[in-house]
């Protein structure tokens, strides 16, 4: 075998091997952005939760209450997830609850569980759209369209 046919096989075999590689990395990155926003919901859907289980403590009963309840539990995407939750916190603050009596401590209690409950998924609220926009970046470049038709990931969330 001639030296120029062996080199030339072994650079197109070379080639091959590092556009699959990239290829590879595209999906895997892309991936991966998408993990960590995943990771992110999960944290402010268990802090969303917090609050739906502190409602009960403020004395706050009303049907339409109970209506978006229901319809927060029964979402599937986090998008329609968030509008639901802050139509909960409408409905709370349209029922008006009791203040916090400070010689009923379990009232008390279930206003700073509530509000602390809020708070944290204030914090983790930021942290999602941080790593949605974090994904959406990578999404938008070359290697993320490639790694879009290899994983079947959304376009932008």
């Amino acid at each position: 075998m001639k030296p120029a046919v062996f080199l030339a096989g072994a650079a197109l075999i070379f080639a091959v091997l590092l556009g699959a590689a990239f290829i590879w990395d595209c999906g895997r990155a892309l991936q991966s952005a998408f993990d960590r926003v995943e990771d992110v919901d999960r944290e402010v859907k268990i802090n969303e939760e917090r609050v739906m289980n502190a409602i009960p403590g403020l004395g706050v009963k009303s049907t339409e209450l109970d209506n978006v309840v229901k319809w927060y539990r029964e979402t599937k995407s986090p998008e329609e997830r968030h509008r639901a939750y802050d139509a909960v916190l409408a409905r709370v603050a349209d029922a008006k609850p009791e203040a916090a009596d400070p010689t009923d401590p379990i009232r008390r209690r279930a206003a700073d569980e509530y509000a602390g409950a809020q708070n944290r998924r204030l914090i983790a609220l930021r942290h999602y759209q941080e790593k949605v926009a974090s994904y959406n970046e990578v999404a938008r470049g070359v290697s993320g369209r490639i790694g879009i038709k290899l994983t079947g990931l959304p376009a932008s969330l």
